[in-house]
């Protein structure tokens, strides 16, 4: 299971990230993009997650994420990162 970044950010933008408390509609929304990535989306743990701005608005959420392989086995936490062009 690999997480990925939608929209990935340069060490220079997470210089200058604004924490920002993450609603829980925005949380849900989230886990459900990460479980469209995984190979069992039901089986998906995840940890704390946090989030920020940027200097130019964009929203960075970062956290962690368990999830079953093909044998059906959980991998052990991952880190997932997403980043949001959207400034809303």
């Amino acid at each position: 299971m690999a997480a990925r970044s939608v929209s990935p950010a340069s060490a220079h933008d997470l210089d200058r990230v604004i924490p920002e408390p993450l609603s829980q509609q925005r949380v849900e929304v989230i886990q459900q993009d990460i479980r469209s990535l995984l190979k069992d989306p039901d089986s998906a743990r995840f940890g704390k997650m946090i989030g920020g701005r940027d200097s130019r608005g964009r929203l960075h959420v970062c956290g962690w994420v368990d999830g079953k392989d093909s044998s059906g086995s959980y991998t052990g936490d991952d880190t997932l990162r997403r980043g949001d062009d959207r400034a809303a």
